[in-house]
């Protein structure tokens, strides 16, 4: 299916808001603008296996050389393209004319039509402001003289996509406002139903919940092998494996209040709507790089290679709304609940119940920090800093270990019947020694 289709398609069957389908690439239209490119550019004599000549290593004889650069000035509101021919010669013939091969002569004759406006341009549209500026360097002997073509229908074309992006970037930064505002919404919410000191609380309902998602990684991965942002499809896929999970486990029930479903259809909602913004925001681009790319193969032109770092930090173009909202889903939202993973000690794995924070600021549980002490390893096992042996009563955090008794009341509880068992046992075979079971034989 050609490009063309699968954009119109995406954007009339995929769920796209009407609003935004305004604001897209008009692709069609953008390649009508090419072929009235080409006609000018065939109006005016520039052939496009000349252009692609100079545009590529400019056309050199013994005495002349004439290369083509194609740019673009980028300004406040606006963004032009030129076609800027220069002419270099060396020697001059007895009458004082230059010395030119065929195709050398014939791009100057058709220059000098240029220049002279003789060409008879119907087929151009509007040319009142159609005056190539001509600017003549002399160098010494040589001569140089440079040629900048302003091109009407092109002008058309990089006019009309930079005023499209324009129009991306600000519906993009009203949608991230928007989810933004709806994550923080949910946020407040949660947060007042999930504090620990209530009577009914959905705190652990919700630590499962956001843990499934992280793991879901859902629209970023963290693997090794795979690392970075996922395609439209992955995400899609990953998400739906989400939620059919949540489903599967009948977790909406375990909520002790009501607003914590509706809580929960939000968030699901949120993601929905990060999921199109994203496939919305993937199949522009394409649509942007797949025209600009159509540009250059129909005229030769190197818009492909120069408009891009025009539009290179551009917010549309920029960073994927995947980038920004997950970054506000995890600090705005996620983080709300705290997870057991970011309170485990470095070595045993564990929740850290009666957490040392070092002096380096790295924290351990104090079963672990008393073993490195007997075996009198010094250096912290993360940064290895000399810290362990000086560490002592007062680098108990005790700040830490309250939040972990409020927090995490299970785990700290079982973490510290752990360690009175091992404790107990490491009395026991100080006194009795090691014993060993009876063997029967």
């Amino acid at each position: 299916m050609k490009f063309a289709k699968l954009f119109e398609q995406v954007l009339q069957e995929e769920g796209i808001p009407p609003e935004w389908v305004h604001t897209a690439i008009q692709y069609k239209s953008l390649k009508k603008c090419i072929n009235r490119i080409v006609d000018e550019l065939d109006e005016i004599g520039l052939k496009k296996k000349t252009l692609s000549f100079l545009l590529e290593d400019g056309i050199e004889t013994d005495d002349e050389f004439v290369k083509a650069d194609y740019i673009f000035e980028k300004h406040t509101h606006s963004v032009k393209p030129k076609l800027i021919i220069t002419l270099r010669h060396n020697a001059e013939d007895n009458n004082g004319e230059l010395c030119k091969d065929k195709m050398t002569q014939e791009i100057k004759a058709t220059l000098q039509n240029i220049m002279d406006n003789e060409l008879g341009l119907k087929n151009v549209g509007k040319v009142e402001k159609y005056i190539p500026k001509i600017v003549e360097v002399d160098n010494d002997d040589n001569q140089e003289v440079q040629i900048v073509i302003h091109l009407y229908q092109d002008s058309i074309f990089f006019q009309m996509l930079y005023q499209e992006l324009a129009a991306l970037d600000d519906l993009k930064n009203s949608q991230e406002s928007k989810m933004i505002q709806e994550v923080q919404d949910i946020g407040s919410i949660i947060g007042s139903i999930t504090s620990p000191t209530l009577k009914k609380t959905d705190l652990l309902v919700w630590r499962e919940i956001f843990k499934m998602y992280i793991d879901s990684e859902i629209f970023f991965s963290t693997s090794e092998f795979s690392p970075g942002e996922r395609s439209v499809a992955q995400s899609e896929e990953r998400l739906e494996l989400f939620f059919r999970r949540i489903k599967e486990k009948n977790m909406l029930k375990e909520f002790h209040h009501k607003v914590s479903v509706e809580c929960f259809n939000n968030f699901y909602k949120v993601n929905i709507h990060l999921l199109k913004a994203l496939q919305f925001q993937t199949f522009n681009k394409m649509a942007i790089f797949k025209i600009l790319k159509k540009f250059d193969k129909q005229t030769s032109l190197k818009g492909a290679s120069g408009f891009p770092k025009l539009i290179e930090h551009d917010p549309f173009i920029k960073e994927s709304f995947a980038h920004t909202m997950c970054a506000v889903i995890s600090s705005r939202l996620l983080n709300i609940i705290p997870q057991l993973d970011d309170y485990t000690c470095p070595i045993c794995c564990s929740v850290t119940f009666k957490p040392i924070r070092l002096d380096c600021g790295h924290v351990f549980c104090v079963r672990c920090l008393v073993k490195m002490q007997r075996k009198r390893q010094d250096n912290c096992p993360l940064c290895r800093e000399k810290v362990v042996m000086r560490a002592d009563e007062h680098n108990l955090d005790l700040a830490r270990l309250e939040y972990l008794k409020l927090y995490f009341p299970k785990e700290t509880k079982a973490k510290q019947l752990e360690t009175e068992k091992e404790i107990a046992k490491e009395q026991f075979e100080a006194i009795y020694g090691d014993q060993q079971r009876c063997i029967i034989q």
